[in-house]
């Protein structure tokens, strides 16, 4: 089954023992800033007010309450696991309680109109059965004729980010700066919400695929260098052998600036200590 994207932290380290996990996503529409103060529009999914990601333990019953806080209707659809899509009218919400008996990667997302994913309504359930470090990098890019255009022909982005910011943002992140040990065992679950294809280049290490949801014959391969498909997610096991500060960036460069500016792009660093 294909799996895909956004990702949203619902609990912490793996429990045994199956719970129940009632969270609140909303969609609202505002506005993501830049490093350098220019702003984009977006209509996304907020969970619980802040954050980006859900993460739950196999077998774990989630709830869902929907909110609609837009000014138009939408809807609501967990890919390849509800039958069909959930209205969330105006103004008003919806519920939703599922549990999942695989772990893996799972896409929810609104697909009442083409354009939804772009904007932000768009997200992933990850599904956990152990308690390894993880970190999640989001990749997203802007092109600021495209976002406030009906013509979507040409596509020529100028921002490019992980999680939302671009660097030296992404290092304050610890959701998305990888920090260890030698000999941690750790998992980093990538996902690309944008249109363009990205190749995250690692310094000092090797990973593992141990997920992918476009090429599972690529599972198990260790590399230094992974492009990832628009809508596609991979996870990566990471099991640093050395200890230091090593650059991880998108090895297109142009999506390691931001309107021009290097290095405020798709770049970030991992620390690992002896």
């Amino acid at each position: 089954m294909t799996r895909l994207l956004l990702i949203i932290l619902l609990s912490g380290a793996f429990n045994a023992f199956p719970s129940n996990i009632d969270r609140t996503l909303r969609v609202v529409r505002d506005s993501v800033q830049m490093f350098d103060s220019v702003q984009f529009s977006r209509i996304h999914f907020q969970l619980d007010d802040s954050g980006l990601i859900i993460e739950i333990g196999l077998n774990d019953t989630l709830a869902l309450l929907l909110i609609n806080n837009d000014s138009v209707e939408h809807s609501f659809y967990i890919e390849d696991e509800l039958d069909s899509a959930i209205l969330i009218p105006i103004g008003d919400s919806a519920q939703v309680t599922i549990s999942f008996d695989q772990v893996g990667t799972y896409l929810y997302k609104d697909p009442s109109q083409s354009n939804n994913i772009y904007l932000g309504l768009v997200g992933l359930i990850v599904v956990k059965d152990n308690d390894y470090s993880s970190f999640y990098w989001n990749l997203k890019e802007y092109d600021l004729e495209w976002d406030d255009s009906s013509d979507h022909s040409n596509y020529d982005p100028e921002y490019f980010t992980i999680n939302g910011k671009s660097f030296p943002a992404t290092n304050e992140d610890s959701q998305l700066r990888v920090e260890g040990k030698v000999g941690d065992t750790i998992y980093i679950y990538i996902t690309n919400l944008g249109n363009s294809i990205h190749s995250l280049h690692f310094h000092g290490y090797h990973a593992t695929i141990v997920q992918s949801s476009k090429s599972i014959h690529h599972i198990g391969r260790s590399k230094d260098t992974f492009p990832i498909y628009p809508l596609e997610y991979i996870v990566l096991e990471l099991i640093p052998n050395q200890a230091g500060e090593y650059p991880v960036h998108d090895h297109n460069l142009v999506a390691v600036s931001g309107n021009g500016s290097y290095a405020n792009g798709m770049f970030t660093t991992i620390l690992i200590q002896p």
